[in-house]
């Protein structure tokens, strides 16, 4: 019979660069599934889909500041730029960026 390489949750999150709780709230997400669970409740993961899990992938080519949906946040005080401001995220202002795109 073949052995699988399994991972703890521990050695996820040190292959991750995460703490164990971030491991845990994947396996709720759904995003990383658990190859089994012991007698005991603790997780074991394949080492492919790990592998797989933390593998980057290639950014979108067709990703555009539209399709992003970039904002700009920009302080409600009529102060003059890199002043500091007390106001809090309740006094911002949220605007769409202008399409930077040339007509089609």
């Amino acid at each position: 019979m073949e052995e699988i390489a399994v991972y703890t949750t521990s050695e996820v999150a040190k292959r991750a660069h995460v703490d164990t709780s971030t491991v845990r709230l994947w396996v709720k997400s759904g995003k990383l599934k658990p190859s089994l669970k012991t007698v005991g409740g603790h997780y074991r993961f394949d080492a492919l889909a790990v592998d797989t899990l933390l593998t980057p992938t290639p950014v979108d080519s067709a990703l555009t500041p539209e399709s992003a949906g970039v904002f700009a946040v920009l302080a409600d005080s009529g102060e003059a730029p890199g002043r500091e401001s007390e106001h809090s995220a309740s006094q911002m202002t949220i605007e769409r960026l202008p399409d930077t795109q040339s007509p089609r």
